[in-house]
């Protein structure tokens, strides 16, 4: 155990060489000893707090709302939980997006609209997971419910990542279905199998992060996609992305293939006390069918992330 206090102040406050200390606190394996305090993790955490989202480029300008966010989570065991959101519109001008869209795939993200404005309450998320450790280095999860705002089913993912090493690989598996608009318990007829196999690659060439992924999307079209992020050494991580799968450039409709970028800052960037999440902005100039990914809460990598070479790296922005 690291004193985060000490170690924080010893990277941020000038201090003389000799005076530099590192405060650790190991643990006496297999040796006689008395444990004075175990802090152990609630059964139960939840927070309540405002959303906001926006849509932009469209036919219809500029549309935003806000929303209050309702999160909670039930620990059952170390390694299984339950988590859920529930969404509940306050305000915007979301009401306004009239724009349609047609495609020759099956309608799997551009039916944003609908899912938008059906009901102002929300079910955006609500899923059981379960993680796990199969072998050293070796790493696997389960998880089921409504995943995403758009589509429910179930899913795992196997992760092998050595520790303190610049590459990863792993794998996931999902079954999935369309859910109704309403964002409730209702669900559609498309149903749909997709998955890939991702590479993760530290280059070490300007702190970028290049990860590629290879598989079958939730229109059913298959491909690869090609993101590369750069990870400053106070957490922040910018990044871009572009996919191309088998869909023709005609089929796929305007843009011809799916891109975007990102910007992802970590709160625990931006005070002293450790604080979970991060604030994410993502961008792309238009929504289609093809080329499009499920978006699952759990993602390994960024589980093991105090595997990667980086984690004792991380130091505020400026010198």
């Amino acid at each position: 155990m690291v004193d985060r206090e000490q170690w924080a102040k010893k990277r941020t406050e000038l201090t003389i060489d000799t005076a530099q200390q590192e405060t650790v606190a190991i643990e006496p394996r297999g040796l006689p000893h008395n444990t004075l305090h175990e802090q152990k993790q609630p059964w139960y955490d939840g927070q309540i707090g405002l959303a906001y989202q926006q849509n932009f480029g469209g036919a219809d300008g500029y549309l935003f709302r806000f929303t209050l966010a309702a999160r909670g989570e039930i620990r059952l065991n170390e390694q299984t939980w339950l988590t859920g959101r529930i969404d509940q519109v306050l305000g915007g001008t979301f009401n306004d997006f009239t724009q349609g869209a047609v495609s020759a795939l099956p309608q799997v993200r551009t039916r944003i609209r609908d899912y938008s404005t059906a009901s102002d309450t929300n079910l955006t998320n609500l899923q059981l997971n379960h993680v796990g450790e199969l072998a050293q280095n070796h790493y696997y999860s389960l998880y089921g419910g409504y995943l995403e705002t758009m589509f429910a089913g179930v899913g795992s993912e196997y992760l092998y990542r050595p520790f303190h090493s610049n590459w990863a690989l792993g794998i996931d598996v999902n079954r999935v279905r369309q859910r109704e608009f309403e964002q409730d318990l209702g669900l559609l007829d498309y149903t749909v199998n997709t998955g890939h196999v991702t590479a993760y690659v530290d280059t070490g060439f300007q702190d970028i992060l290049a990860t590629l992924s290879v598989g079958q999307y939730l229109a059913g079209d298959k491909g690869a996609t090609l993101d590369l992020s750069r990870i400053f050494q106070n957490g922040v991580k910018i990044g871009a992305y572009a996919t191309k799968t088998n869909v023709s450039a005609v089929d796929f409709g305007e843009g011809s293939f799916d891109k975007g970028i990102y910007v992802q800052v970590p709160l625990d960037a931006l005070f002293i006390s450790t604080i979970s999440g991060s604030a994410n902005f993502a961008w792309k100039p238009i929504t289609r069918d093809g080329g499009a990914k499920l978006g699952r809460q759990i993602q390994l990598f960024d589980f093991t992330e105090l595997r990667s070479p980086r984690t004792l790296a991380i130091k505020p922005a400026l010198p």
